[in-house]
């Protein structure tokens, strides 16, 4: 005789051993993507010893350093300012009249235009180079444009100069620059009053920086610009696969693992019970939650520019911002600190107080704020430039175990308004109000528990590993 199973399955299900085959499948599809990230990571390298100044630097405001007279190209550098564009930004326009915009204008470097670099570079080694077009002519209005710059002409000092080649991905300190031969005639346009600024091109410059530690002024350090280059489109593609593997079998392995905890003791009883009575809910939250991330990961490979912005705002947050505490954090070295410190923006600042509370009283909101930071996460941590996959390697499992703690806040953020629903409808409401409680409580807990081990595992591989 089979006795009826209750309409609410809560508490009613038993003990279960975890799905050995299912759980091994799981883990061997996260692995795969671990080695799709460290195959295209070697793959990278292996391009970049081959890329025509892929070591190079560009590095402003410093006298050359003393034995390298012969290896660097002093050149002069320029911002092109707004009314030499062609076309003005809407964007800008529209951030200016808005409160706060000056701010964030001047936090993510919006107004910082392309630089026009005008230096002695050999011809030969330019050539070689080259992407596409020619090498422009001495004296003559051309120049060459780096990867991402983004118009075919400006003007400067009256004139109009033309791109007639565009360089390769790889060649570092250029990406973000006009490259301009040096001439007699270009060189009122790098006067002390025009705002132009000195320096020197170093083709091996990453390769020196690691080499000596006395090359700059602790004190006064010069800009240096070269970190930024773009990998190949192939290789970023290959990179997205290979997280979308580990994300896939992350998610997998988690579910089979929580699905399967139902002991004697389990603090997580009710949220576990939920996944297993709304499947469709769960995975459509995982669909909803990913697809933003992996969607935003692609659409960030079409816009280098604003994936590098965002990715330099971020950066100074973690520096000099309201994440600065974490950033220090690292710096300092020590794993706890770190971890503690991971945790406790994870958890608490996006988790409790932006995703939970809120959805107490604005139905689904942790939900919607939880796809917006999966886009906002994603579009700055896309694949495309090179060195960043060889990072992801390890960070790859912080994203599936960090990520999924945030899809598992969304899910019973999500689960409460239906629950309270359902008992107005039945004039049960109190009863599922206590449920609802009780499904938030324990998903809060059980984000934090995935959070902190999340944190551990950050803390420990950014430190040990870099």
């Amino acid at each position: 005789m089979t006795l009826p199973v209750p309409e609410d399955n809560t508490f009613t299900r038993k003990p279960q051993t975890i799905p050995a085959t299912k759980l091994a499948i799981a883990l061997l599809i996260l692995l795969c993507g671990v080695g799709v990230l460290r195959y295209t990571a070697r793959e990278e390298e292996r391009r970049e010893a081959s890329q025509v100044w892929g070591e190079a630097l560009l590095v402003l405001n410093a006298a050359i350093p003393e034995g390298e007279e012969d290896n660097v190209i002093p050149v002069d550098t320029l911002r092109l300012p707004e009314s030499s564009l062609p076309e003005k930004s809407p964007l800008l326009g529209e951030l200016r009249t808005t409160p706060g915009g000056d701010k964030l204008i001047e936090d993510m470097g919006l107004d910082q235009n392309e630089r026009v670099v005008c230096g002695g570079f050999p011809a030969e080694t330019l050539s070689r180079a080259l992407a596409s077009g020619r090498l422009p002519e001495a004296g003559k209005r051309e120049v060459l444009a780096g990867d991402i710059t983004r118009f075919e002409s400006f003007e400067l000092g009256g004139q109009t100069f033309e791109v007639v080649g565009r360089l390769q991905r790889g060649v570092g300190g250029l990406a973000f620059s006009y490259v301009l031969p040096s001439h007699e005639s270009v060189r009122a346009l790098f006067g002390e009053d025009t705002g132009a600024v000195r320096g020197w091109y170093h083709p091996e410059g990453e390769a020196l920086l690691r080499e000596r530690d006395d090359l700059f002024d602790a004190d006064d350090p010069p800009e240096i610009v070269g970190a930024a280059t773009r990998t190949s489109g192939g290789l970023a593609l290959m990179a997205v696969a290979g997280l979308a593997l580990v994300a896939l079998g992350g998610a997998i392995a988690q579910y089979l693992i929580l699905k399967t905890w139902v002991g004697r003791w389990n603090p997580f009883r009710a949220v576990v019970d939920e996944m297993v009575a709304r499947p469709v809910l769960f995975w459509s939250l995982h669909l909803l939650q990913w697809g933003v991330f992996f969607a935003m990961l692609l659409l960030a490979l079409r816009h280098p520019l604003a994936n590098m912005r965002l990715t330099g705002y971020f950066a100074q947050e973690f520096t000099d911002g309201s994440l600065g505490y974490i950033g220090a954090a690292y710096a300092s070295g020590n794993i706890l600190r770190a971890a503690s410190a991971t945790f406790l923006h994870n958890y608490v600042v996006a988790t409790l107080l932006l995703t939970i509370l809120p959805s107490l009283l604005i139905p689904f909101a942790g939900v919607a704020k939880t796809a917006l930071s999966f886009g906002a996460v994603a579009f700055a941590m896309s694949p495309m430039w090179t060195g960043f996959v060889g990072g992801l390697v390890y960070h790859s499992v912080t994203m599936t175990l960090e990520l999924e703690a945030y899809v598992m806040a969304s899910f019973v953020v999500a689960v409460y308004p239906l629950r309270i629903l359902r008992g107005t409808f039945r004039n049960e409401f109190v009863p599922e109000l206590l449920t609802a409680l009780k499904v938030v409580s324990q998903g809060a807990l059980l984000s934090g528990f995935m959070l902190a081990i999340a944190a551990c595992y950050e803390a420990a591989t950014l430190i040990l590993l870099h």
